[in-house]
């Protein structure tokens, strides 16, 4: 079943419901001017009359703008099934003003419809505040994702250097080879699917691929712990090896070249960016398909 036809299918199920509420609501009213005796003075032009008839239009106002709101099943069932009984209650409590009421009829068509409906709307509204607050959290987890690749993205990988700058750390930033030639020659839809390609290399070798980054285009960071320069310049070695031997296409081969640096005490961030990315200028600079180590 296509997704317009699931969405069409629910639309009718919600109008018919409300529908069906209006049926119900008929029915309370018809039972209680056809059986029930007109008090001598009506009530419902007092103020406690007036409010109670608001109150109804307000829920019916309510229940009806809820059908054509696109919410979650379980919340949207729970909140029209409470609005209704709710509504009954109001509708009922209106009628008072108009005709004696039995006590029965006070306790089973007032009270205990306004309970439950008060009870359901209430796990309805519950249902679709924990649905919300799950949708934020996602939300921000996207927001913080480059979504081609799934990795992180620039705001991300700002976040995660802000919090690393007290103790230090590594960095490796990478660049892949000539791959404005890729997206002419093969077109960017190969293109992304080298992009791709490249990430799932680079998950598999980092040490956390949480602290792994695409800062845009074809350019990537790494964070690592801040080890000794001769352990990054193996990582590095080995990240370009395994892009080296991708082969998205028979014919299409790619490189990467990689610039690595570590932090010094109480380096800001940035010059430990710019002291990388000139190590990853002097790889392209000395011929691409290397490593560079930042200078000092």
């Amino acid at each position: 079943m296509s997704s317009a036809s699931a969405d069409s299918r629910r639309r009718s199920r919600r109008w018919l419901l409300l529908a069906g509420a209006a049926v119900l609501l008929s029915m309370v009213i018809g039972l209680h001017l056809g059986l029930l005796p007109a008090l001598a003075t009506p009530r419902l032009l007092t103020f406690g009359g007036i409010a109670e008839l608001l109150i109804a239009v307000l829920l019916a106002t309510i229940l009806v703008t809820l059908q054509a709101r696109d919410l979650p099943d379980r919340a949207h069932a729970l909140l029209t099934a409470g609005l209704v009984l709710w509504l009954v209650s109001c509708v009922s409590d209106v009628l008072d003003e108009l005709v004696q009421q039995p006590l029965w009829v006070s306790a089973f068509v007032e009270d205990v419809p306004r309970i439950l409906g008060m009870l359901l709307a209430s796990l309805g509204l519950l249902a679709l505040i924990r649905h919300s607050s799950r949708m934020m959290r996602e939300l921000q987890r996207l927001s913080l994702r480059e979504p081609l690749t799934g990795l992180g993205n620039r705001r991300r990988f700002n976040q995660v250097v802000s919090a690393r700058q007290r103790r230090g750390f590594g960095l490796l930033l990478m660049d892949l080879d000539h791959f404005k030639q890729v997206n002419d020659r093969f077109g960017h839809a190969v293109g992304d699917e080298v992009l791709s390609q490249v990430a799932e290399v680079l998950r598999s070798l980092a040490p956390d691929p949480d602290d792994l980054f695409r800062l845009g285009g074809e350019e990537f960071a790494l964070i690592v712990e801040p080890d000794d320069d001769a352990t990054l310049d193996i990582l590095a070695r080995r990240i370009g090896r395994a892009v080296a031997a991708l082969r998205p296409r028979d014919d299409l081969s790619i490189t990467m070249s990689l610039g690595v640096g570590r932090s010094r005490p109480d380096e800001p961030p940035l010059e430990l960016m710019q002291r990388v990315d000139r190590a990853l200028y002097q790889a392209k600079s000395e011929g691409r398909n290397r490593v560079a180590l930042a200078a000092d």
